[in-house]
């Protein structure tokens, strides 16, 4: 399986974020909101990071949609992801990475967590 890395990089404006996606060969695209917000629309304005909010939650469903490519795996973790992952970059003003293993392998121990209950 392709291990893809999303990277989220702030610019001056603070309501302006992008989210990239770099495949292994350095391909880069970047992540829009649309899929997500056709799914559950918490933030016309796109993404967010480093707090608990509509524009976080967005981010959390988008990366979730993307790496699981399931809308019920999404829907019932992105909350969750929110809180744990997104919420917790600690500095809204800086850049971020995370490997696309790392959200597969939060994916796995909520899955097993829920499965467990």
């Amino acid at each position: 399986m392709a291990n893809r890395t999303f990277r989220g990089i702030s610019h001056q404006n603070p309501f302006s974020r992008d989210v990239l996606i770099i495949d292994e060969n350095r391909s880069t695209h970047v992540l829009k909101p649309d899929r997500s917000q056709k799914v559950k629309n918490h933030s016309p304005d796109g993404f967010n990071w480093g707090y608990g909010g509509s524009g976080p939650a967005q981010l959390a469903l988008a990366l979730l949609l993307e790496v699981a490519n399931d809308e019920k795996i999404a829907l019932a973790h992105y909350h969750a992801f929110e809180r744990q992952i997104i919420a917790g970059i600690k500095n809204q003003e800086i850049d971020w990475e995370i490997e696309e293993s790392k959200i597969t392998e939060w994916l796995e121990h909520q899955k097993a967590k829920a499965e467990n209950r």
